[in-house]
């Protein structure tokens, strides 16, 4: 527990290992989830809808017909597998 009650040197007196854990989680969650610092600061309509966006994006990339990464994908065969 005292680990937590550290004083940081190069902070503010008030900032301890703690609260920069909880800073550092907050910004990585804020990071990680777009959309939730909106809402966090009270503009649900916004970060409801870049949340939305977000994750529709994520389950379209994740279910795409077809790769385009693929080295040995061939453009030629685009129209076969798309008819699939």
């Amino acid at each position: 527990m005292e680990l937590a009650q550290t004083r940081i040197p190069y902070l503010p007196p008030d900032w301890t290992v703690a609260r920069v854990a909880k800073y550092a989680a907050k910004l990585g969650v804020f990071i990680l989830v777009p959309g939730l610092h909106q809402i966090a600061c009270k503009r649900r309509i916004l970060g409801g809808l870049l949340m939305v966006l977000y994750f529709a994006a994520e389950f379209a990339w994740a279910n795409e017909p077809f790769n385009f990464s693929d080295e040995d994908y061939l453009i030629s065969s685009l129209s076969g597998n798309l008819s699939e």
